[in-house]
């Protein structure tokens, strides 16, 4: 006998179809959507209702990219705990990359696919850019055997110092139809900064990480793209100055997109007062003015995309002091409710636009083949509760890494149930 799970009174918010509507939603026991605005029997014994009272049904949810130290080692956060913190985050779709041992050859972009075949969340692999661990490496990686093996993008962290090899990797890629992404720094410049130079730097003593930092390298790197092809993912974009050279080169028609993260719109320079090392972030938090721009940007498009820059640490990694702590913020849990709180209720973004930010635009720049909220699909679905607030503690944080500037933060927006496939994979005690 076929079983049935129904989701009802739910606010569908599909970016793709241009829906905004309550309904009812009927999946069969293979996940497959069956039926849209259905009312089921409650007195049926085949069939489970969830009554979703008015929630916010998002499709598709996805995160890129996400930075694990060591994909293989089994401790800290591995893929499974992983798997666990995305289901519980609403997130279905992850892209992953490998800061220590990265993944550039074919062979672990192959074993990483093996690894991840079983999980709850659909995880991509995000191939190296170059070979080897070197700071400054001349070698590119296969770029097409990594591509032909399951690897939907490049990146590394900041594009690669060689110019030369810059432009190689662009014009290889621009024939495998895979993004480069890039978090642009030109390392001469920042001069190890451990937070955005300006009034606030000097008067906490800290030494001080230029913006230019940014615009400069990113200048380079649009020039690589606009005269040698290839496509360019920039991300995090944390300054006026790098986000009037994206507008700028987008007018021109070049294959730029950048997103931010949720962090850098709700924490400036100023935030940095407490000397907190959860907030010690690469790039830094930006100014009040560039945050500013930022807003700016995704309201007027040149932001395409929000992402969680999700990079878990130890707890001595940030057991320290601000200045020698390791850059980096677990971003996943917060990564919904953060962007939420933020875009809606500070901003006045609409549901739609911001699903978009998260969803859509993401899944288009990577070239991930979701499916929609139709009949005969089997789509992934994020439940989200936009009313109530719930304060952030270490002990409701999934991710194993505790090193979030978001503790203590109240938020809305957290997810009450997550689908993938069309199946119930993590429901919230809080849905009931």
């Amino acid at each position: 006998m076929t079983r049935y799970t129904a989701l009802i009174n739910g606010r569908v918010v599909d970016p793709v179809a241009q829906t905004d509507d309550v309904t009812n939603l009927l999946f069969d026991d293979t996940g497959l959507l069956v039926g849209v605005g259905y009312m089921p029997d409650d007195d049926s014994p085949d069939t489970t209702v969830i009554d979703l009272k008015g929630r916010h049904v998002i499709p598709n949810v996805t995160d890129a990219p996400i930075i694990l130290s060591n994909i293989w080692k089994d401790q800290g956060e591995t893929l499974s705990s992983l798997d666990v913190c995305s289901v519980a985050s609403g997130v279905s779709h992850l892209l992953i990359s490998a800061s220590e041992v990265k993944l550039d050859t074919p062979e672990t972009i192959s074993l990483f696919n093996s690894h991840v075949a079983d999980k709850m969340s659909h995880f991509y692999p995000l191939g190296a850019l170059s070979k080897f661990g070197d700071t400054a490496p001349t070698i590119l990686a296969e770029l097409r055997l990594m591509s032909d093996a399951g690897a939907l993008g490049f990146y590394e962290g900041n594009s690669l110092h060689h110019s030369g090899l810059m432009r190689h990797a662009l014009e290889y890629s621009s024939n495998l139809g895979r993004p480069i992404m890039i978090t642009p720094c030109d390392t001469e410049i920042a001069q190890n900064g451990v937070m955005t130079e300006g009034p606030t730097s000097t008067q906490l003593g800290l030494r001080g990480y230029p913006s230019a930092a940014e615009a400069v390298r990113l200048s380079r790197d649009i020039q690589l793209v606009e005269r040698f092809g290839g496509t360019l993912h920039v991300t995090p974009i944390t300054t006026k100055a790098g986000l009037d050279l994206i507008r700028d080169a987008k007018s021109r028609g070049v294959r730029v997109t950048c997103g931010t993260a949720p962090h850098y719109l709700w924490f400036c320079d100023a935030d940095i007062h407490d000397y907190d090392p959860n907030k010690k972030v690469i790039p830094p938090l930006p100014s009040r003015s560039d945050q500013l721009a930022l807003i700016d940007g995704i309201k007027d498009g040149t932001i395409d995309c929000i992402s969680s820059h999700h990079t878990p640490l130890g707890m001595d990694a940030k057991r320290t002091d601000f200045v020698t702590a390791t850059p980096g913020i677990s971003g996943l849990d917060t990564f919904i409710p953060a962007t939420f709180t933020s875009l809606l209720t500070q901003h006045g973004l609409d549901v739609k636009t911001i699903a978009k930010l998260i969803s859509t635009t993401p899944n288009r720049i990577f070239g991930i083949r979701s499916k929609g909220i139709a009949v005969n699909n089997r789509p992934s679905l994020t439940v989200l509760d936009l009313k109530n607030a719930k304060s952030i503690t270490p002990n409701n944080l999934q991710s194993l890494g505790k090193n979030s500037p978001f503790l203590s933060e109240s938020l809305i927006g957290f997810p009450v149930l997550t689908m993938t496939n069309g199946r119930v994979v993590w429901r919230s005690p809080d849905l009931d």
